[in-house]
């Protein structure tokens, strides 16, 4: 792929994840079939992925603190948010997530370990430790 064809790729990529800030997605919610999805996304929603684009970026991100709540539910143990990415970015973090050990992180489009940082390009094939 030429270099101008990657660059404006990746712009346009830029530009998808941009116009995605505002939002997360609920994963892994239990259907009701009269449901009021606004109560939903307070209380929990349903099983297909639920995007939720928040007027307020402050509004989202408070809600994005407290997902680790979910972990401690009893009545949704398998719910989950997330940021809600791209699809080639989500793509790019599956595989620095595979590779990544218990003492690394991924932000965004980047592994860290330690002061080392990688790239879904250049993460060793192995899984490190």
């Amino acid at each position: 792929m030429p270099r101008a064809e990657l660059k404006e790729k990746e712009k346009v990529l830029h530009l998808e994840e941009y116009s995605r800030r505002e939002n997360l997605t609920f994963r892994n919610v239990p259907e009701c079939p009269s449901e009021n999805c606004k109560e939903l996304i307070f209380d929990i929603g349903r099983p297909r992925p639920i995007i939720v684009r928040f007027v307020c970026r402050e509004d989202m991100q408070v809600v994005f603190r407290k997902r680790n709540l979910l972990k401690e539910s009893t009545h949704f143990p398998n719910t989950y948010i997330t940021l809600d990415y791209p699809s080639e970015i989500q793509d790019e973090r599956a595989v620095l997530i595979k590779a990544s050990g218990t003492q690394a992180k991924v932000i965004g489009r980047t592994l860290k370990i330690g002061s080392a940082s990688y790239t879904s390009k250049n993460v060793p094939k192995e899984p490190l430790e």
